[in-house]
């Protein structure tokens, strides 16, 4: 059985732990990508929850992958967690054209929203248009 018909990674591949274990003892931080991508076929990125890379940042990464490598980001914290999905055609559009600079290498996308969004915001965000996949937790607070 091969990997490539599985996705399989981490939720990052930036580790400093990871130097001399799954890194090279000499990798540094500008090569943790390129390493991390040798090894497994996706990552999870939640680093997009907290703001958009810029579009060098985005090209360099798209660059930096092995090839069939695909990158699974989560959606800003403005969309899922301040606009709960509604109203957020801008920046959802924004966020999908900044993240079409990875080309092949785009996975899809996800978001965990909280149990109290309504099926509004969901019909909402499927009329963004292209070809962007995504992905939805729904999750519920805890009782206390």
């Amino acid at each position: 059985m091969s990997i490539k018909h599985y996705r399989l990674g981490c939720a990052i591949w930036s580790n400093r732990e990871w130097i001399g274990r799954f890194f090279t003892a000499t990798a540094r931080a500008g090569d943790f990508l390129s390493q991390y991508s040798a090894v497994f076929n996706t990552v999870e990125g939640n680093n997009t929850f907290y703001g958009l890379p810029r579009h060098d940042v985005v090209a360099r990464w798209r660059d930096e992958a092995a090839e069939g490598f695909h990158f699974c980001f989560k959606f800003p914290r403005v969309i899922s967690h301040d606009l709960r999905l509604c109203h957020a055609e801008a920046e959802t559009l924004e966020f999908l054209q900044r993240m079409e600079g990875l080309g092949e290498r785009l996975g899809p996308f996800f978001s965990a929203v909280a149990g109290s969004v309504r099926p509004l915001g969901f019909t909402r965000i499927r009329r963004v248009p292209g070809r962007a996949t995504g992905r939805f937790s729904i999750r519920r607070r805890s009782a206390p």
